[in-house]
């Protein structure tokens, strides 16, 4: 994985076959019985933008950003990302209330990110 750079206008290339952890500029407070899931924007998609696997959110998750993968999916061509850029839209489910024991709330070990995280399930 490469590391993307600021742009001259402040925005990030993501050149063809690049995978890229970026992060929500909004920050998330689920209630124990609302999931969510993230969505690209079909526009980006058709792009060449691909947002890789991970999209879910679990009730309790909060006071976090939403860190994406992404990836050109292009063979010639760079794509240009900039900050605030709309790129998907979260989907939220109404569900059961998780019991406390249970919840991502008390068991979530990315709670509280602010900014792009890494796996830490392969440490």
């Amino acid at each position: 994985m490469r590391v993307l750079e600021k742009d001259e206008d402040g925005g990030w290339s993501l050149y063809p076959g690049d995978f890229a952890l970026v992060n929500t500029m909004e920050v998330f407070h689920l209630p124990a019985d609302i999931a969510a899931e993230f969505k690209l924007k079909s526009s980006l998609a058709r792009a060449g933008l691909n947002h890789m696997l991970a999209g879910w959110c679990d009730p309790g998750w909060n006071n976090a950003t939403l860190t994406l993968e992404l990836k050109n999916e292009l063979k010639h061509t760079i794509l240009k990302l900039q900050p605030g850029m709309k790129i998907g839209q979260m989907i939220f489910f109404r569900g059961e209330p998780v019991p406390d024991h249970a919840s991502y709330a008390t068991r979530g070990q990315y709670n509280g990110q602010r900014e792009a995280q890494p796996s830490r399930g392969l440490r």
